[in-house]
């Protein structure tokens, strides 16, 4: 633990003695004599609401990592405004209420606030795989980005050692295989299984491709080779179609 977090949980300790001291005493005063009946189910209210304040800005720096620091803003202000609103109903009916009566209400402000929660948990968990599934998609289109021009520049240089008939070939089937990728949808973008199979595979090929076009150089009897070289770029080409197809199902 460095230095900046000690700081930061000294702070937050200092902070919430503070806070816990100032209800202890309001909890634990004479006024808890004016009604004790309700004094077992308000304290108890109370120290919860506490407790769960207590907790959430311990906890800030897990929540923050895990959801973000929006949804971590807006779990504070709701667990604040949760023991505020226990705080303020506990003061304001304490007196007159039943014990019943504060159960219930305390249980209808307590609903409210799993709600709020649960809809924050929900919208942070939608948050965080749509960040997960974005740095997916910027790590394949990298990776694809760099393959195709790994390809594309071993392709210009096999210019000075095969034959014209055969770059031509090799420089139809790259272009028309890089054509129908750039009009694909990017990938990674898609949480399918079987698309993310399609998209490794793709990329496989690729790198399986860029080697052999490199290796043309070494090759005496350079016809065979070239030749496997179309086919799989033509291999490539047709994955993307079907990944296309399985993309709009």
């Amino acid at each position: 633990m460095n230095d900046t977090s000690k700081l930061e949980y000294l702070i937050k300790g200092i902070v919430l003695l503070i806070l816990d001291t100032i209800t202890f005493l309001l909890v634990f005063s004479f006024w808890a004599l004016l009604n004790f009946p309700v004094f077992l189910w308000s304290s108890s209210a109370i120290l919860l609401t506490l407790m769960m304040l207590n907790g959430v800005i311990l906890t800030s720096r897990y929540f923050i990592k895990s959801f973000g620091v929006g949804v971590y803003s807006s779990l504070l202000a709701s667990t604040l405004l949760y023991y505020l609103s226990t705080m303020v109903f506990t003061g304001a009916t304490y007196i007159l209420i039943a014990p019943k009566r504060y159960v219930l209400l305390f249980l209808l402000i307590t609903l409210v606030y799993i709600l709020v929660v649960f809809g924050l948990f929900v919208s942070g968990v939608t948050k965080n795989q749509d960040l997960v599934r974005k740095e997916k998609e910027k790590e394949k289109m990298l990776d694809l980005n760099l393959l195709l021009f790994r390809i594309n520049d071993n392709l210009r240089k096999s210019k000075d050692y095969v034959d014209e008939l055969c770059y031509f070939e090799l420089s139809n089937a790259y272009t028309e295989m890089e054509e129908r990728i750039r009009r694909s949808t990017p990938f990674g973008s898609t949480g399918k299984p079987v698309i993310e199979n399609l998209e490794t595979k793709i990329l496989t090929k690729l790198q399986e491709i860029n080697e052999s076009i490199s290796s043309l150089q070494y090759l005496e009897e350079k016809v065979g080779k070239d030749k496997s070289i179309v086919d799989a770029l033509n291999d490539v080409k047709i994955f993307t179609i079907n990944r296309e197809k399985l993309n709009i199902q």
